[in-house]
Parts: C-alpha cells; structure tokens; sequence
C-alpha cells in the first residue's frame, strides 16, 4: 500500500487514504489488541468493521494510541556526495529541523546519517540536542541505505517505542553490506513503519523505496524540488499522529493461524494472528527456498565464505593485472624520461604509472612502504626490481604481493577443506613472486655479464679513435643491444646531469651486481688517477673476462650431470605420487586424511628442500 507522492496531498484528500494493521496482541483471545494506521478522514474510524476468518465480529470504537505510548522516530538523512547538489542537504536538514521543532513533547527522535560512514545518536526529546545533532551532519561518500535502514531498526532494540522511521535520500543503495532484501526483514520484524522521502534525481530509485514501504504500509513522498522536503515532513507528522487501536474479540474455534480484516471505507488490510500468542508484526514474509545446486559443501554454509571469494578474486585481478602492467604494459622508457631534454618540457602525469588509483589504495601502499621502509625491506625490494627492469613502485608491489598471497591463501584454504591447504598454497604463492623477480634480474645480470667483454673491446676501439672516455661511453651506448644498451644510456644522462664518470659508471655495477664491471670500473678511475693507455688497460681487461668466461662454461659443462640429477631426484617424488593418486587414489589418500599423513608429506618437502639445496651447493663452483 505504498504510495507516491510528486506533491503533499491536500488536508482531507481520501484517494490516497491508506489502512495498515501494525500489530496484534492475542495473547487473551477475549480481548484481542490492535493497533493501525488510518490515514483518512477521522471521522470515519468509528464505522471500522473487522471480520475474523470471514465472519464480522464486535469491536470498541477505535481510539488514538494514548499519550503513555511513546513514538520513536528515527530520522535517516542521506549524506552522500549527491545530495550536495541545488542546496538539497541544507533544504534536507532545513526540514528535519522543523520536524523536530514540530514533535510532541514526549516523542523521542534519532538521527541516522548515511554517507561515507554511518552516524547516529541515541533517542532523546531535547530539541536543542537533536537539532545539534543534524547541524553536524555532513555530505561525503555513497549511500548506503540498506545499512541505515539496518541501524536505525537496532536503534529501537530494548525499547517500549513505538517504532517509526523516516528515511530521506536521493539516490540508490550504494556501498551497503545489507541486502535489499535483509533491509525488508529487518524491518518486518521490528515492526517499524517507514515512510520514504525521495529527491528524484538521475539516480534516484523510486522501486525500491517503494517495496521498502510496502513491507511496512508505509509511503513514498518524492519530488525533484529539495523545497518541497518541508512539506512532506509535515505530511509524515500528521500521519504519524493517525494510528489507533482496537480490541474485539476472538470467536473462532479452530486451532493455528486466524485471519482478521480491517476495512474502513473501501480501504482494507489483512493480517494473521494466533490466538494465545502476541504478534509483533503481522507481516510475516515468506521464507526463501535456496535450492541445493551442489558444488563445495563449505561454501554453502556461511556467507563469509561468498565474501572471501569475492575478496580473493579481487586480489588475483589486482596481482593479474599489475603482472600484466609489468611484463606487457606501457613501460617508461629512457627515451621517454628523456623527452624534456630533447623536444622540451612536457607535464608529467604523476599517477600515469601509479597502479593504485584509489585513496584508500594509495593509503595502504603508503602505509606499507612505511613499514617495509622501517624494516630495512623497501630498499631491498626497489634494487631487486631495477635489476630485473620490472617498472613498479616497491611499495605497491609489497602490497599487492602480500594481499594477494593472503587471499589466494584463503581461497585454498576454502576450497581444500583444510588449514593444511591453505597454509601449502601460502607457501607456494608467497615464493613464487620472489622467484620469478630473481629470475629475471639473475637472466638479465648475465646476459649483462655476456656482452661486458664486448663493451669494453668497443670502448677501447673508440679511444684508439680519438674520443674521450665520455665520447667513447657514449658512442657504444649506440651498438650495443639490452640490457647494456639500456645501462650506458643512464650513464651518459647522469654524467650529463652533473654526476661524476666514475660514479655513474659505479652505479651500474651496483644495479647489475657485476663484480666483473666492477673491476673494470676500479680500473678506468685508477688510470684517470695516475694515467697510462687506456685502451689497452681495458683490452687487458676484457681478455681476463673472456678467459674467466670460457672457464665458467667449461666447468657448467662438468656439473651438467650433478644439475640433472638433482632436478630428477627432486621432481620424482612428486611426478611419482602423482602418478599413484591418478591410478590408485585410495592407496595415497590417507597422507591427506589423517594428520599423520600430513606431517610425513611436509617432512618430506621438507627434506626435499634441503636435499636440492645440498646438491646444487655442491655443483655451485664460484670462478
């Protein structure tokens, strides 16, 4: 029996009367108590005729709910961004004053605001308190009206009010933990009676404002003009006022549920009720049939469950698509920083590479950076990353790490049934990322490694020619191919931007943890100190490290065998067991059965580890 209004209805308008039973009190079939909403025309209560499982029954003359009951009325406000627009949330707190000014002495009022986060104050009858109390609302944040409707329903827990709500917003549910329907429930079972005042915006939802009120036989009040909230505070005062009560009594003999009518005119509304039992709210809503469609059984059971599935796949679309923004996205490269020196300034986008666009994300990868930063980790992470040319934040790649380590941890353990997998694929997933990080700065360290002879055979080659050092740096930065390539160009910005040869050339073997380079470079700055040819210092040098090279790949050669051995021994257990679940998978189900089982196979990894990392020690021969 909702209804929506563009306008206030005038006094005495009976189109839109509405009768709504609130509760029934059987608990003396003799004298049955009831109480409803008439918002006609009052003098037409007295000719209310109820009827009982069809049959009318005798009743007193209906009376207003005296003044020992006490109305509460929880006034939720929308404090959502929107609400901002054509001075709607001073219009709107504007009008909730005047309806706070306009109660009576005994009503007491809360107020819920419901933006970015949700406020409320207690019930009281002052006025001052109550007015203070919306002058310190303020707009920020979604709408998350569900939620509201959610804390101003556990506002009236423990209480003796009589419950009313009056909820304003302008928009649709946003940002609520609540669902829609919960909202109705909630509602059904407090008994409450809302009324809805809607600003009609684009995103204005008139529906389900409307199925709200419908659960409670309240209305929906809406316009697209802000100034016509006052007059709709007033409408809802007086409706409030127009709410009664009855007793009359019970004549059926059968046993369960009996059905009563209220009719008044020719407005009517039904309810149930069972004698010898008081009915708070007389409408009950159907119970929801979930229908069993299989699936995890430990998904099913709770709904913190959904809700970790959802945060998991969250974080495995963030650690997707920082992978992706890593290996395949748009990386900044040295032409790119360099393009204020060679076509002149252009703005920077400061956030062009930030992968966390969000404020809150921005908050916790800053506090992360913190703490790592603390920990002495940051400095770590940001080398290891230069090193394998990965363009990412280290403390966005920290946070996005952990996170989603965590969840995929969770998702494990949700769909392993156990602690056990879960802690196994935080394990795996919590060395991966590592892993491939070292990779590829150890793949690009010795592809580095590779061409080193090269480079300062080509640099040499430039001397002989004539050029300077810088000259000769900066001449092979054009023949050489990544990553030295990449290396020599940073060196010729830096030393053009002020920085001593020397340094920057120090720098990239600290970047590539060349100690070949090294050398090479303590070479150069002897020289320059003491002096000497130059290029044959560095033809010498090059020549020692393509002799060390031949002999770091002649005794590769010799521990080829040992390396074999040690990735077969390692993989054959796993490719055996394996092999053993897929053909006879009750013989090997009871090591994930039973914790015995369970404790072998971790020892097991456990001296696998150790096992690989002797073996691989013992072929590791340092030239």
């Amino acid at each position: 029996m909702a209804i929506v209004l563009g306008l206030v209805a005038p006094a005495g308008a009976q189109e839109d009367a509405d009768l709504v039973i609130r509760s029934v009190d059987a608990r003396d079939p003799s004298v049955v108590e009831a109480e409803f909403l008439w918002t006609g025309n009052r003098d037409e209560v007295p000719d209310l005729v109820i009827r009982e499982n069809g049959t009318v029954v005798e009743s007193t003359v209906p009376v207003r709910l005296s003044s020992d009951q006490t109305f509460g009325i929880v006034l939720a406000i929308d404090t959502s961004v929107s609400m901002d627009q054509n001075n709607a949330f001073q219009q709107a707190k504007d009008a909730a004053q005047e309806f706070v000014d306009a109660k009576q002495p005994n009503d007491q009022i809360a107020i819920v605001g419901f933006g970015s986060r949700i406020e409320t104050s207690g019930f009281t009858a002052d006025n001052d308190t109550l007015n203070e109390s919306i002058d310190e609302l303020g707009v920020g944040g979604g709408t998350p009206l569900y939620d509201a409707v959610r804390e101003s329903v556990n506002l009236f827990e423990g209480t003796d009010l009589v419950p009313n709500i009056v909820l304003l917003t302008d928009g649709r549910d946003a940002d609520s933990e609540t669902s829609a329907d919960g909202a109705a429930v909630l509602l059904g079972e407090s008994n409450a009676l809302l009324y809805a005042l809607g600003i009609e915006s684009g995103d204005f939802d008139s529906g389900s404002l409307e199925r709200l009120a419908e659960s409670t036989g309240g209305a929906v009040l809406s316009s697209s003009d802000p100034a016509e909230l006052s007059g709709f505070y007033s409408e809802v005062q007086g409706r409030l006022r127009r709410q009664y009560v009855t007793t009359f009594t019970s004549e059926t003999d059968q046993e369960g549920p009996s059905s009563v009518t209220f009719t008044i005119g020719a407005a009517s509304d039904e309810a149930s009720f069972t004698p010898g039992s008081s009915l708070a709210s007389p409408r009950q809503l159907e119970p929801v049939v979930v229908a069993d469609n299989g699936g995890i059984s430990a998904l099913q059971s709770d709904v913190y469950l959904w809700i970790a599935i959802a945060l998991v796949l969250l974080g495995v679309f963030a650690a997707v698509f920082a992978l992706g923004m890593s290996l395949i996205g748009d990386r900044r490269s040295l032409d790119r920083m360099l393009q204020p020196y060679s076509d002149g300034f252009v703005a920077p986008d400061e956030d062009d590479d930030r992968m966390a666009t969000s404020a809150i994300l921005q908050r916790a990868v800053d506090l992360t950076g913190r703490f790592a930063e603390r920990r002495g980790v940051l400095r770590r992470v940001e080398d290891m990353l230069e090193r394998a040319n990965l363009p990412l934040r280290a403390a966005e790649a920290i946070f996005f790490y952990v996170v989603a380590v965590l969840l995929l941890a969770v998702l494990g353990g949700v769909l392993g049934g156990s602690v056990v997998t879960g802690i196994i694929v935080l394990v795996v997933g919590g060395l991966v990322p590592p892993a491939v990080v070292f990779y590829l700065a150890n793949r690009r360290r010795s592809q580095f490694q590779e061409q080193l002879p090269d480079l300062l055979a080509l640099t040499a080659s430039t001397l002989r020619s004539g050029y300077s050092l810088m000259q000769g740096v900066e001449a092979a930065a054009q023949e050489v191919v990544e990553p030295t390539k990449r290396e020599l160009q940073r060196v010729v910005t830096e030393a053009r931007l002020g920085m001593p040869l020397e340094d920057a050339l120090h720098n990239v073997s600290l970047r590539m943890n060349s100690r070949d380079f090294e050398w090479a470079v303590m070479a150069i700055t002897i020289q320059r100190e003491v002096g000497g040819n130059l290029a044959e210092l560095l033809d010498t040098v090059a020549d020692t490290m393509r002799e060390r090279d031949r002999l770091r790949r002649d005794i590769k050669s010799l521990t080829a065998e040992g390396r074999v051995s040690a990735i077969v021994l390692g993989f054959l257990p796993i490719a055996l067991g394996f092999m053993i679940y897929v053909l006879n998978p009750d013989y090997i189900g009871s090591l994930f059965d039973r914790t015995l089982g369970l404790i072998m196979l971790g020892g097991a990894g456990l001296l696998m580890v150790l096992g690989f990392g002797w073996m691989y020690k013992i072929i590791d021969i340092e030239v």
